[in-house]
């Protein structure tokens, strides 16, 4: 672990270190992702009188690596792909020798759960499954090969992290993970730092009703509902826009339904935004267009940021968020015509800019306690 993955920080004094437990969490990149967002906020606040946390990354590229703390040791895989990084990254494990491994996305925890057998037999693998994925599954082209080794790995962790109710009975019903195995914990949300980076960027709207929708440029994500719901939308306004933040496979498709429409003065397919905030929080409404989800990160931000939410009910947790009329409501999954009626009547009411309308569970503080508290219990210290 040398140059700039050499850790910029010293040792926790030698008097109290054996109280410390070393977390190894391993991303897949630093990408703008929400299971990596996830993880920065926990390498971010986690306390340093009860764990060292140390961050394994397979692609060590993306914005978010200016965001990890300078007192976090970082090891780079040293390629692009899994298969290709995984060997350095075992052999740091191994020499690390870490209380506990921590790894989110699919690829990722089947390598952590297959190199079990390699690793210290103190060392405890939690993985965290972001989606559900049972339906998640039906679209991935190595489909079979995941299906056979989530139901053969996944009951072999220490403890399956899921972010809602919906992802948990996924797995215990699907996969075979055992009830107790699997925990429930909210994604942190620092409610701080998005409203500070929301108010560091200009407004980039015009005036008018402005929609918002963030996300990968995938099937998964219903943009094509969410245009066909805006052709509805603009019969009776002239003055909508949607913006669309993302990038991914699906763009060239959406950019040729926009067209086919004629919104190409209306809809707007902003791109990959390192700090897509004030796209959330100067927007009037945030619209969630997803075919299924797990717990989505840009609902939880759009609230941080004051921004209600309409969408579709679709397979997964974003039912479990919204409490009250007050934070916005979900339709009928692929119900295009009641997401209309729902943006209509939202986009007729009027919001105080800036006030948090985040359920306070998912605020940073008590969310990264919830999951202090999840780790000690797996390590045998709760």
């Amino acid at each position: 672990m040398t140059g700039p993955w050499k850790s910029t920080a010293a040792s926790l004094h030698g008097e109290r270190r054996h109280l410390v437990r070393r977390i190894a969490f391993v991303m897949p990149s630093a990408r703008a992702g929400g299971a990596e967002r996830v993880f920065v906020n926990l390498l971010r606040s986690l306390d340093r009188r009860l764990f060292e946390p140390v961050c394994l990354l397979v692609d060590a590229s993306g914005p978010y690596l200016e965001l990890l703390p300078d007192d976090v040791r970082r090891v780079a895989g040293g390629g692009r792909r899994l298969v290709r990084s995984w060997p350095t990254l075992l052999r740091a494990l191994r020499s690390l020798r870490p209380d506990l491994l921590v790894s989110t996305v699919p690829h990722v925890n089947l390598a952590a759960l297959l190199s079990k057998p390699f690793l210290p037999k103190r060392t405890r693998v939690v993985v965290r499954e972001s989606n559900v994925a049972s339906i998640s599954l039906r679209t991935d082209r190595r489909a079979p090969f995941f299906k056979v080794f989530y139901r053969g790995l996944y009951p072999r962790a220490d403890a399956v992290v899921a972010p809602g109710q919906a992802v948990k009975e996924d797995l215990v019903r699907w996969f075979g993970v055992r009830d107790e195995r699997v925990l429930v914990l909210p994604n942190p949300v620092d409610t701080a730092a998005v409203e500070r980076q929301a108010r560091s960027g200009g407004n980039p709207y015009c005036q008018g009703l402005n929609l918002v929708s963030v996300g990968s440029l995938t099937v998964q994500k219903g943009f094509d509902l969410l245009i066909k719901a805006v052709a509805h939308l603009v019969r009776g306004r002239s003055d909508l826009c949607l913006t669309i933040v993302g990038e991914g496979p699906e763009r060239p498709r959406l950019e040729e339904r926009i067209r086919s429409l004629g919104l190409g003065s209306i809809v707007r397919l902003a791109g990959m935004q390192v700090n897509p905030y004030p796209y959330l929080f100067h927007a009037d409404l945030y619209v969630l267009s997803s075919r299924w989800e797990g717990l989505p990160n840009a609902v939880l931000e759009s609230l941080a940021c004051g921004t209600p939410v309409v969408g579709f009910h679709c397979p997964g947790c974003a039912g479990e968020i919204l409490e009250s009329p007050r934070q916005g409501m979900l339709v009928a999954p692929g119900d295009v015509k009641a997401l209309v009626r729902a943006v209509d009547y939202y986009a007729r009411g009027e919001r105080p800019k800036g006030r948090s309308l985040l359920p306070a569970r998912f605020h940073l503080e008590t969310a990264v306690a919830r999951y202090q508290e999840a780790f000690l219990e797996v390590m045998g210290l709760g």
